[in-house]
């Protein structure tokens, strides 16, 4: 019979281990301040390193490693025991959050089945609201395409992104709990259709959005909206894109009204970037793609 190696032993102090730590998920650092803490009283062998536990953890307990590469770094996961895939991307950033399209899933306010997941990680700085911009400002950022963010991987079948979010104190971001199983950070319902209208790229278009506010009409808060809009800092204005989704999504009058109680309308705007045919909603003062159909 071979002889028992030091981590076999060890196996079932490891395991306890694991069961009674408080999350599941490890990013590399926090597998190897986990391994640090617990090494000597699983006495494991002195020569035994970060690398090799991971290699012997893998094996013996199930131990699994998921690798993320991005652009500018690689991320290695690694979970034990059972977690979807979701709870999972939650680990790649701090305080990472779903939003967008991921999020629209999320609150069931599409119809879609997307294979790409978009989580947010607020920027440490804090938000400074810019000086007034001008029109021509506005013209000229509309007429070109959406920025999009390079900072996403392939896995498998789908992709991930991690973004970049203005520091909004976390504002809108809820902990769900869903199915009774699945525990996830995620942009609630009114900041979820703030960020759509913002990053429509990120979100399915223009129908996606149109669509996701019909679905979202007996739950959302039109106070709670608001309030948000005014919180945020925003630099160009987009209540007016909000107004217009509102109106074209079938909203009572007394709601999409609040917007224009509550905001000034000083601004030519757009719904989305480089729209090559449009139209012009005198009350919104917005350009929209022609192909949709809005009184006003």
């Amino acid at each position: 019979m071979p002889r028992k190696t030091k981590f076999s032993i060890a196996k079932p102090k490891i395991v306890k281990s694991f069961q009674l730590a408080e999350k599941s998920i490890y990013g590399l650092k926090e597998l190897q301040l986990f391994f640090d803490r617990y090494r000597y009283s699983w006495d494991l062998a002195q020569s035994m390193n970060f690398e090799q536990f991971i290699a012997e953890a893998k094996r013996e307990i199930g131990l699994e490693e998921q690798i993320f590469n991005f652009p500018r770094q690689k991320k290695r996961l690694f979970s034990w025991g059972p977690n979807s895939f979701r709870e999972l991307l939650l680990a790649l950033g701090p305080q990472a959050y779903f939003s967008h399209y991921s999020a629209l899933q999320i609150h069931n306010l599409t119809e879609q089945l997307a294979t790409s997941h978009y989580l947010s990680i607020e920027r440490k700085q804090p938000t400074i609201k810019a000086e007034d911009i001008h029109q021509t400002a506005i013209d000229l950022a509309f007429k070109k395409a959406q920025r999009i963010s390079t900072n996403f991987c392939q896995y498998k079948t789908e992709q991930v992104f991690l973004l970049k979010s203005a520091n909004q104190g976390q504002l809108g971001v809820e902990q769900l709990l869903l199915n009774d199983q699945e525990q996830l950070r995620v942009s609630n319902l009114e900041r979820t259709l703030i960020d759509c209208s913002i990053r429509p790229a990120y979100s399915g278009g223009v129908l996606e959005i149109i669509k996701a506010f019909e679905l979202a009409k007996e739950q959302l808060s039109i106070n709670r909206l608001t309030s948000y809009l005014k919180r945020m800092k925003l630099n160009y204005p987009y209540h007016q894109a909000i107004g217009f989704y509102l109106e074209i999504s079938g909203y009572p009058q007394k709601d999409y009204e609040k917007i224009l109680q509550r905001f000034n309308i000083e601004k030519r705007f757009y719904l989305h970037y480089q729209m090559k045919e449009t139209s012009f909603s005198e009350k919104w003062q917005l350009f929209y793609p022609k192909h949709l159909i809005i009184n006003g």
